[in-house]
C-alpha cells in the first residue's frame, strides 16, 4: 500500500523521539499501532463487505439465468405441445376411422353368418 523502507521508518522514529521525549515515546508507539490496527480491521471489514456483495449479485445473475432458461423451457414446452396437439386429433379420427371399420366389419360378419 505504502511504499515505505527501512530507511524511512528510521528517520520518522528519530523526528518522533525528538519531538515526544523518551518517556512518551512508547505510549505513542501503542497508540499508533492501535490506529494501525484499527484501520487494517476497517480495510478487511469493507474488503469482506465488498467481496459478500459481490458474491451477492453473481448469485442473483445466476438466479435471473435460471429463470430466463426456465422461461425458454417452458415456452418450448408449449410450443411443442401445439404442434403434437393436430397429431393428437389425426390419431383420434384415425381410431374413430379404425373404430367404424373394425363395427362394420363385425356387422358384415354377423350378417353373413347369420344368412347361412
Amino acid at each position: 500500500m505504502l511504499d515505505i523502507g527501512l530507511f524511512e521508518l528510521l528517520i520518522v522514529g528519530i523526528v518522533t523521539l525528538l519531538v515526544v521525549g523518551p518517556q512518551r515515546m512508547p505510549h505513542v508507539v501503542r497508540t499508533i499501532v492501535g490506529w494501525v490496527q484499527r484501520i487494517k480491521q476497517f480495510v478487511s471489514t469493507v474488503q469482506r463487505d465488498i467481496e459478500q456483495d459481490i458474491k451477492a449479485e453473481e448469485i442473483k445473475q445466476s438466479l435471473e439465468q435460471i429463470k430466463l432458461t426456465r422461461a425458454n423451457h417452458l415456452k418450448n414446452a408449449v410450443n411443442t405441445q401445439n404442434a403434437l396437439n393436430p397429431l393428437s386429433e389425426t390419431m383420434q379420427k384415425t381410431q374413430e376411422t379404425l373404430d367404424t371399420i373394425k363395427q362394420n366389419t363385425n356387422n358384415i360378419h354377423k350378417k353373413s353368418t347369420t344368412s347361412s
